[in-house]
C-alpha cells in the first residue's frame, strides 16, 4: 500500500467568504478569518487537472445522479496524494474531503470513494439514498454490515461495490452497497445489504461562491511574494559563494519551471541544460525548446539518442527497482554535457522538492552531484508545496507542459516504470503510438519468458522484485507470474585498462550477469563492507569512495566500474566488488558472516528479500566476513583473469 512520510505542515486554511485555499495566515482579499483543513502527509497538495475534474464529474454522475456532478462546477478542487496501490487522492471541494480518488490495478479504471463530509454535501443536493432505521440497527454500526430488516429504502441503479449516501434517523454518512438494487426487493432477511462506513450529524451546504485561479493568486499574493523573496536572497547567496557558470537542470515540468522563474529574479544570466533521454513525450521536447526560445534562454541539449532501444534487448524492460535506464539515457548525456561546456564545472539550479519522495525528503539546500563530476546544485523549492508551483506558475504568467491538463502528475520519460500504472493506461489515449511500441515489446518478452499477459495489462513488469501490494493483487486474479524461462547463468564480461579520461589511471569495466531476482537494494545494504556508499535510488547507482584512492561505480544495469591509481589494488578491490554484489543476489542466509565479523557489522533474516545488511557505523571493511562463504568461493572463479 506504500508508506507515508511528514515534512512540514499537514494542513492549508480555507476563506469561505472568497471559497479558497489560504497557504498563509489570512485570506489577503477579504482579511477575514480562516478555517484550519486538515490534510493526510505528507500533504503535497494540488490543483486538479481538466481531465481529473472530467474524471470526478463522471464517477460522481454514475454513482450519485446527474445533479451531484454541479458540485465540481466553478469551483478550485484540490486533490492530495495518499499512499494506496497506485493513484490515490484526497478530494477537496469547498475547502472539505469530499472524496478519495484511486485507481483500481486490478480493475484497471478509476474509483470514487466517498467520504463523511461528501456525504453531507451531497445530501444537500438532494442526491440519492439509501434509508435505515436505527431502531434495528446492531450498536456501534459505523464500519458494520447492515442487513435486510434495517433498511428501509435502498436507491435504484446502484450495484455492487458502489458507494451510497446513508441515512440513520438524524444521520448522514457514507457507506458502500453489497447488493444491487434489483436485488433489494428479494433480499432474505439475512442478507446485507450495505456497510456504513461514517456517519456524522447534518447537512453541509455547497457554497454559492465561484472562485477562479486568479482569485487563489490574489488571496495568497503575500505568501508567494514572502516565498519567492527568500528563495532568491539564497540563490544569489550561494552563486556568489561557488563562482561558476550558472545552469538550471529544465525537465518541461512544473517544478523546474517554477525554479527558472526563481533564477531568473535572481541572476536573469544563465542557460537550460535539457536531458533528452531519448523517451520524452513530443509534447515535452517541443515546450522546452519553444519556451527557452520565447524566453530568450539559452538551451543545451544532452542528447541520448536511442541509447535505450540499443540496450533494452540485453537488460529487458527497466523497473523500479532496476534503473539500468537512468544511466543509459540521462547520467551518461548528462555527465558529457558538462564536461564539454562546463570544464570548471557549473553552479545548476535544479526544481526537486521534498515532498515528491522519501528519498527526496532529506535533500539539502546544496549538494555536490557525486555523480556528474564539477556540478553543484542547489534546490531553492526544496520546502515548497505542489500548491504553492503552480500558483507561482500562474502568478508569473508561465507558459506550462499542456500534458498537465491530460492529468498526469509528473513530466518525464513516458515509458518509466515508475509512473502511475493509471497514467500509463492515460497514455493509451494521448500517444496511442508510444504506448503501442511499448507494449507491443513488453509482451513479446514477457511471452519468452512465458509469463501470462496480465503481467504487463497490469503493471506487473514494473518491478524485479513484486512488493507486497502487486502480490496481494496478483493472488487476488489468481496469477502465477513467476518466470518459467531459465535466467541467464551468471557470468561476467569485462574491460581493463588506462583510464581514458583520467590519465594515470587503471580502471576495470564489466557487466556483471547474477542469476537472481533479487532488488538492487540489496547490494546497497552490502555496499558499506567496501568504502564509504552514496546510493542513488532514482539513478541505479551506487558509487563508493575509499580511503585507499580506489572509486567503485555499481548500476542496477549490472555494469561496475572499479578505478585507481594502483593497477594491483584496482584489480583486488574489483574482486572484492564482484564478491559482494554475488554474496548480495545469491546470499543463503547461512549466518558464517555473522560470526565471522569481529565489529557486530554484519546482520543475516534468511528467506528475506534482501538477507544481508552492513552497518556502515561499525563495518572497517577487513574483510573476514568474506571469509569462508561459500559464495564468495564461486566468484573468485569469475574474475581469475584479472590477475
Amino acid at each position: 500500500m506504500g508508506y507515508t512520510f511528514s515534512i512540514g505542515p499537514e494542513f492549508i486554511y480555507w476563506c469561505d467568504t472568497d471559497n479558497v485555499p489560504i497557504l498563509g495566515d489570512k485570506c489577503a482579499i477579504c482579511g477575514k478569518p480562516v478555517r484550519r483543513v486538515e490534510i493526510s502527509p505528507p500533504g503535497d497538495i494540488r490543483f486538479a487537472s481538466p481531465k481529473a475534474i472530467e474524471i470526478l464529474k463522471e464517477l460522481s454522475t454514475a454513482q450519485f445522479g446527474a445533479e451531484s456532478a454541479k458540485i465540481f462546477d466553478g469551483k478550485i478542487i484540490l486533490l492530495n496524494k495518499i499512499a494506496g496501490y497506485d493513484r490515490t487522492d484526497e478530494v477537496y471541494v469547498d475547502g472539505r474531503l469530499l472524496a478519495v480518488l484511486w485507481f483500481d490495478p486490478e480493475m484497471l479504471k478509476h474509483k470514487l470513494d466517498l467520504k463523511l463530509d461528501g456525504a453531507r454535501m451531497l445530501r444537500a443536493i438532494g442526491s440519492k439514498v439509501a434509508i435505515c432505521d436505527p431502531n434495528k440497527l446492531p450498536p456501534h454500526a459505523k464500519g458494520k454490515g447492515i442487513k435486510r430488516p434495517a433498511v428501509k429504502e435502498f436507491p435504484e441503479g446502484v450495484k455492487t461495490g458502489d458507494n451510497i449516501i446513508v441515512i440513520v434517523g438524524n444521520s448522514i454518512g457514507s457507506g458502500l452497497a453489497k447488493i444491487d438494487s434489483k436485488q433489494f426487493a428479494s433480499a432474505s432477511p439475512e442478507t446485507e445489504i450495505l456497510r456504513i462506513r461514517d456517519l456524522g450529524y447534518g447537512i453541509i451546504p455547497p457554497s454559492e461562491k465561484k472562485a477562479t485561479y486568479d482569485d487563489v493568486i490574489k488571496a495568497n499574493l503575500p505568501h508567494m511574494k514572502n516565498l519567492e523573496s527568500r528563495a532568491v536572497a539564497e540563490l544569489r547567496q550561494n552563486a556568489q559563494r561557488y563562482n561558476l557558470p550558472v545552469t538550471i537542470s529544465f525537465s518541461g515540468g512544473k517544478d523546474s519551471l517554477a525554479a527558472l522563474g526563481i533564477l531568473k529574479e535572481a541572476i536573469g544570466r544563465f542557460e537550460a541544460i535539457y536531458v533528452n533521454t531519448g523517451l520524452e513525450f513530443p509534447d515535452t521536447v517541443q515546450f522546452v525548446r519553444d519556451f527557452c526560445a520565447k524566453r530568450n534562454v539559452p538551451l543545451k541539449i544532452a542528447e541520448a539518442g536511442d541509447a535505450f532501444w540499443q540496450n533494452v534487448n540485453s537488460f529487458g524492460p527497466p523497473a523500479k527497482d532496476f534503473r539500468w535506464c537512468c544511466k543509459v539515457c540521462k547520467l551518461a548525456p548528462m555527465t558529457d554535457t558538462i564536461q564539454r561546456f562546463y570544464p570548471r564545472g557549473t553552479f545548476t539550479v535544479d526544481g526537486k522538492r521534498r515532498y515528491e519522495s522519501f528519498l527526496r525528503s532529506k535533500i539539502d539546500a546544496v549538494e555536490r552531484n557525486p555523480f556528474v563530476p564539477g556540478q553543484v546544485s542547489i534546490f531553492p523549492i526544496r520546502d515548497w508545496r505542489s500548491i504553492e508551483v503552480w500558483i507561482y506558475i500562474r502568478w508569473k504568467g508561465f507558459e506550462y507542459n499542456r500534458l498537465y491538463d491530460e492529468d498526469f502528475e509528473r513530466i518525464g520519460c513516458w515509458l518509466c516504470p515508475s509512473v502511475l500504472e493509471s497514467e500509463f493506461n492515460h497514455l493509451a489515449k494521448v500517444h496511442p503510438d508510444l504506448y503501442a511500441r511499448w507494449t507491443k515489446y513488453l509482451h513479446e518478452w514477457a511471452q519468452k519468458q512465458g509469463r501470462p499477459r496480465e503481467f504487463v495489462e497490469h503493471g506487473f513488469w514494473r518491478w524485479k522484485a513484486l512488493p507486497p501490494k502487486m502480490i496481494e493483487i496478483a493472488k487476488k486474479m489468481n496469477l502465477d507470474l513467476r518466470a518459467k524461462a531459465h535466467h541467464a547463468p551468471t557470468s561476467l564480461k569485462l574491460v581493463k585498462g588506462l583510464a581514458p579520461c583520467t590519465p594515470g589511471r587503471f580502471s576495470v569495466e564489466s557487466i556483471l550477469t547474477v542469476d537472481s531476482e533479487r532488488p538492487f537494494d540489496a547490494i546497497a545494504a552490502v555496499a558499506p563492507m567496501l568504502g564509504k556508499a552514496n546510493y542513488a535510488e532514482d539513478l541505479g547507482v551506487i558509487r563508493i569512495s575509499r580511503n585507499d584512492g580506489i572509486n567503485i561505480s555499481i548500476f542496477a544495469s549490472g555494469h561496475i566500474v572499479v578505478n585507481g591509481a594502483d593497477k594491483q589494488k584496482v584489480g583486488r578491490v574489483f574482486r572484492e566488488t564482484v564478491n559482494a554484489v554475488a554474496r548480495a543476489y545469491l546470499c543463503t542466509g547461512c549466518g558464517i558472516c555473522v560470526k565471522a565479523c569481529p565489529r557486530h557489522a554484519v546482520t543475516v533474516k534468511r528467506g528475506a528479500e534482501i538477507p544481508m545488511k552492513i552497518d556502515p557505523a561499525h563495518c572497517i571493511q577487513c574483510g573476514k566476513c568474506s571469509q569462508g562463504c561459500v559464495i564468495v568461493r564461486y566468484a573468485d572463479k569469475l574474475t581469475k583473469e584479472i590477475e
